[in-house]
């Protein structure tokens, strides 16, 4: 079950409001989507709990976010520690309380090689870093939130806590020059899945799950090489993504009728971001057909700018 979203950026985001006092909890949110998307959820009156590894850039931004009025807190740590995590969620607790919305948001995409000094050293492992921070730490960033809305049960009726996974259409197809992120974009693709089909299964209950996956940005973490083989192709604005990040926070209850009706019938819903025009929604239960036709898109699509 898929239907074009048809929204404009204003459009995705005009229900924002409903996260005023909401607690939103985002981790990689010192640059990038993370940080478009602490601002309009800032303005929008949530407690934003920011989490990043970037001290200086977290320091300035939490700062200047205050100075407008936010509700916002900074926290440095390294997701890839599940005690770190923890306690970053713990520290949000006692700061603004249990989080409404937590994005699973941190990533990079470094380059796949992996180099060695003249003593055969590992000098930087690329590859392992990729998939610590974008697997591993989105994980352990999704398991704490899940225990934390176990720990602290909503009353029958409330708004069900939303999880927003940051994937990507590179976890349904593999993309030249980005193996590692593909690696773990598929496996982001797959965890949403599975989560999606407990919830729909009865096996899990209590959250929302969804994905966004855009296409390729121009944002900091994509390399030069694949930004030069996919050079000529549409790629997807860093304001849609952050503006559809949101639009999944804000969960089913507050969105049209056919959303609710994909999540209540699928367990999750993944947006689609393909170039920079109207998002798609996926219904989890499509997860496998889509992928075929995308990937076969895809290589068609590449095909043609070479």
């Amino acid at each position: 079950m898929t239907f074009q979203l048809d929204l404009t950026g204003e459009q995705l985001v005009q229900n924002a409001s409903v996260l005023k006092d909401q607690v939103v909890f985002l981790t990689g949110g010192a640059s990038g989507f993370g940080h478009d998307t602490s601002i309009i959820a800032a303005e929008n009156g949530a407690k934003v709990f920011i989490v990043d590894l970037n001290k200086t850039a977290l320091d300035a931004f939490v700062d200047e976010l205050k100075a407008k009025g936010g509700q916002v807190e900074g926290y440095i740590a390294d997701i890839t520690k599940p005690e770190v995590v923890r306690a970053a969620f713990d520290q949000c607790v006692k700061s603004f309380g249990v989080p409404d919305v937590v994005y699973a948001n941190a990533g990079v995409a470094a380059n796949d090689k992996i180099d060695f000094d003249d003593l055969g050293e590992q000098v930087q492992p690329w590859v392992d870093i990729t998939l610590r921070i974008n697997l591993g730490g989105l994980l352990t960033t999704s398991a704490v939130a899940q225990d934390i809305w176990a720990e602290n049960p909503r009353p029958e009726g409330a708004r069900k806590p939303r999880l927003v996974l940051t994937a990507s259409l590179g976890g349904f197809a593999p993309i030249p020059g980005a193996t590692a992120y593909c690696a773990s974009k598929h496996a982001t693709v797959a965890y949403w899945k599975a989560l999606s089909d407990a919830l729909k299964a009865g096996k899990m209950s209590g959250f929302e799950c969804h994905a966004v996956c855009p296409f390729f940005c121009a944002t900091p973490i994509l390399p030069r090489i694949t930004l030069f083989l996919l050079a000529g192709l549409p790629f997807t604005p860093i304001s849609m993504v952050s503006k559809t990040l949101i639009y999944a926070g804000i969960g089913s209850q507050d969105q049209p009728p056919e959303h609710k009706k994909l999540v209540d019938a699928a367990g999750g819903m993944a947006l689609l971001l393909p170039d920079d025009g109207a998002a798609t929604a996926l219904a989890a239960d499509d997860y496998y057909a889509f992928s075929d036709r995308f990937e076969a898109a895809f290589e068609a699509r590449l095909a043609r700018n070479q």
